[in-house]
This record gives C-alpha cells, structure tokens and sequence, in this order.
C-alpha cells in the first residue's frame, strides 16, 4: 500500500512540474516572440585566450593579447570576454549592425576586477557609431565609473556627467539592461532586474548608430563582460509614461463662489493635445468616487473646468486619462478644503497631502491644518486668502511643526494665493494673518493700502508747505516809510 501512494505522489509532482515548465515556456515564448533577437554571445564556444570572431577589435588598448576570452574569475565552468584598456587608449569591441526599429536594446554581464578611486570610467557599453578607421562616436548606454558609481548616459563619452543609478562593487557581476525608444528620443535601464532609471532623455542620435560596443578604459583595470544580447522590437506598441498634474483655486467670496481647476499632461516635457481628461470628486476620502466632466487638453496639453460644490468641507479631486496607442494611462489627484468665515469669507486650501482639522480662530486669526503624506516625497500647499482680510500680505506668516518657512504668494482677483514645500510625513501647519489693526483702518476709511499712503504723502507735503509758509512769513520784516 505504502508503495502504490509513493507512486502516486511520484506522478502528481512529475505532472505538476511538467506543468509548470510548459506553463514557464509559454510566458517565455510570449515575451520572445515580441523581441527580434539581432545577436547574443556568451563566448563559450571560444576557446581561452582567443579573441571572440563575432565582434571586431577597433581600438586595442593594452594590446592585442589582453583583449581575449577568460575563465569566469566567479565560476571556473563559465567563460567571458576580457578587455584591458591603456592610458589614452581604449580597448573598444564593437558588433556591427542594421535596425530601423523603434525600440531597440542590449543586455549585458559586467565585472569590474578592481577600483583605484580615480576620476574617469572603467567600462562603457552602449550603442556606437563608426566615423573612420581611427575615430568613432558613442551615443546612449551606461558607464561603471571608476568611483564606484553606474551612471546612464546619453553621450557615452561624457564623462563626469549622466544619471546616477547606484553604486557597484569590485569583483561582482551586474546585469545590464538598456531599452532606447527613438521616435520619443528617451530609454530606460534595469539593473540585475530591478528598474533603476526610467524615462531618462537620450541623445540627439537616437537613428545614427550602427554597432553595439564595450569597453576597457583608460584606468588599465581589466573589464568581463558576458551573456550579450541585442535585440528589436518594432511591432510593439509605444506606451509611455506621460506626466500628470492638477491644481485647483477658488474665488474668496461666498456669493460668486466657484472652484477653477487647471492641469497639465505631458510627456518628456512635451504638452498632449487633445486628449480626453475625466474630471471627478470624492467625499469619503477617495472611497467612491462621483463623476464631474469630461475635458481635453489644448495643443500645450493644459486644461481646465469650473465646479461649484453645493457644500463646504473636505474633497478629493481626480483627472484621469485612459491613455492611446502612444501612452499609457495615467492620473493625478489633489485634496482640497473649503472653510467658510462670517457668511461671506472662504478659505480654499489644496494639497497633494491629505489634509485634515483644518479650522480658524478669529481671535489670533490663524489658519492650521494638518498634512500627511508619504516619506520621502515632496508636499505642496496651496491657499486662497480673502484680501479682505489680508491688507498687507507680507506681514503673513506659516510655520510648519512651529517653525517658520519661505512661502510665496499672488494677487489674484479678491484673494491671495499662497503657496510652499515641505517634506511629507504629518506636520501641522499653522497660517497667520497678522494683526487686524490696519485691516480696520482701511475697512473704516473704505480705502486700500495703496490710497491710504497715498493720502499719507499728500498730508505730509502739506504739512510741510504749511510750515515753510508760517516761518517765511515770520522773518519777513515790515517796510519802513
């Protein structure tokens, strides 16, 4: 009996494998049937000490018997290519190729032996153009600089510059992975997998290559590389990430009450136009949501709306594009609180925080709220203040967590518009208007700040005058006849 359930259990697993592998083997084939592979090399069909006959020694730096197939310095069962450059001569392998794809990209293996701290790369790999015989151009790719840094570049050779995508060490392999999108001019990069740089501006020569090159530099360190792959894609649809923005203001006054919403979609800082921006509101915290309107963006990608809530108090708005066949989707939101004060004021506070126990003392007069957002991301605060309230704007004050900060305002229509930044995590702000004394002066007179200095420089000049008359007519003495 023992063994009959031993083989039963035997087959369940041999199935449950086979499953899983014709499972596997389908995802694969899905994603190997999207890409055209143009070329691949893992050098083990070379022997030790021999120079890899797929690619092609351009420049041969420390000289030609150190550009050469090598022992895995990690698994001795394993082959890689080695390259050693000399002082102010690379060793440059290049492998030629055509492609009008729109997407396009290499993989790589990369080992660094060792780091001397100095200024300059120890690696390039990237996409090469071939000038001449004696002078070539690199275009997009990635550098290990010899600081212990991974830097995507747009022009290869441009040391000292590029994005930074993390730090490497000696004596490790690191997995490249570098997909160039040339209609939209940008790539992406992946390391061991994980995506480290996305979206990341590339060259003005995103067409004008013609190989795939790595590289040992000019630090003289030895360089492995293995496991190359180059390939294609042009039947796969563009799907970018386009950027998302949204704010909203309000008018000040109860009456002519009316929430102006304005944002942005662009891509690589590139307005789209005319595309279709659902506009809705939630009450509850983002729990349901109640649809407003649907808008497009202009040619500049901005849009905007009008809404009039029926109520005060807390909302969340959403902008929403369902994306095309050239971007993906994408969605912005902003929380925002209307107060009332005395039947005729609103304050209008709006955030990419979550915004919470917002209330006003008339007494200080002092707007707080607390805001609460994700670490390590930035916040930014928005506030309608009723001028009415506010004569001189500059004796304004915020403070955040009892510390005063920078903040900028606008004159805009009846209101002020304030705006500041802060790291997010939960802060409570607190808003003060400043003492009311000149605020009752101008109500009383039904003047502004600018009339009443205005009249205050006329009464001085008069003043003066009246002064000056009064001691010349004094020291004038009478005419003896």
């Amino acid at each position: 009996m023992s063994n009959i359930c031993y083989i039963w259990k035997t087959f369940a697993v041999l199935v449950l494998v086979f499953s899983l592998a014709v499972s596997a083997s389908s995802e694969l084939g899905d994603v190997v049937s999207s890409d055209k592979l143009l070329f691949s090399d893992d050098f083990e069909n070379y022997k030790i000490g021999s120079f890899p006959s797929q690619w092609t020694l351009v420049f041969n730096g420390m000289g030609n018997q150190y550009q050469q197939v090598i022992t895995d310095p990690l698994n001795s069962s394993n082959k890689c290519f080695q390259l050693q450059g000399e002082r102010n001569w690379a060793a440059d392998a290049v492998r030629y190729f055509q492609s009008s794809s729109d997407i396009i990209g290499f993989e790589v293996s990369i080992l660094v032996t060792a780091n001397t701290g100095t200024f300059g790369d120890d690696v390039k790999v990237g996409f090469w153009k071939q000038v001449n015989w004696g002078q070539a151009k690199w275009t997009d790719g990635v550098a290990f600089t010899d600081n212990g840094t991974i830097v995507a570049r747009d022009f290869v050779e441009a040391e000292g510059t590029g994005t930074i995508l993390q730090t490497y060490v000696p004596e490790q392999w690191y997995n490249i992975k570098f997909v160039l999108n040339r209609p939209n001019g940008v790539f992406s990069v992946f390391v061991d997998g994980v995506l480290k740089g996305e979206l990341i501006k590339g060259s003005d020569r995103p067409y004008v290559f013609d190989g795939f090159a790595i590289s040992g530099r000019y630090t003289e360190i030895p360089v492995d590389y293995d496991n190359v792959r180059l390939s294609e894609n042009s039947s796969a649809s563009i799907h970018q990430k386009p950027s998302h923005i949204i704010s909203c203001a309000s008018s000040t006054s109860m009456s002519n009450f009316i929430v102006h919403i304005k944002g942005n979609l662009t891509f690589n800082e590139t307005g789209i136009s005319e595309a279709p921006i659902l506009l809705s509101y939630s009450v509850n915290g983002g729990k349901s949501w109640v649809d407003l309107t649907l808008v497009h963006t202009g040619s500049d990608g901005f849009y905007d709306a009008e809404w009039m809530p029926s109520v005060t108090g807390y909302y969340s708005l959403k902008a929403e594009f369902e994306g095309n066949e050239n971007y993906s989707d994408s969605s912005a939101i902003v929380n925002f609180v209307v107060e009332p004060y005395q039947e005729q004021n609103i304050f209008l506070v709006s955030s990419n925080s979550t915004l919470t126990e917002l209330s006003f003392n008339s007494n200080s007069r002092e707007l707080s709220f607390c805001v609460i957002g994700d670490l390590e991301t930035t916040g930014y605060v928005n506030v309608n203040i009723p001028k009415s309230m506010v004569s001189d704007i500059s004796t304004l004050k915020v403070y955040l967590d009892d510390k005063q900060i920078d903040c900028s305002y606008q004159s805009q229509g009846d209101g002020w518009l304030l705006y500041f930044i802060y790291h997010h995590s939960t802060h409570l702000v607190d808003i003060r208007l400043g003492s009311p004394n000149a605020l009752l002066r101008t109500q009383i007179l039904g003047l502004d700040s600018v009339e009443i200095a205005i009249l205050a420089f006329m009464g001085i000049l008069v003043t003066i005058t009246i002064l000056l008359a009064f001691t010349f007519f004094r020291k004038k003495k009478p005419v003896k006849k």
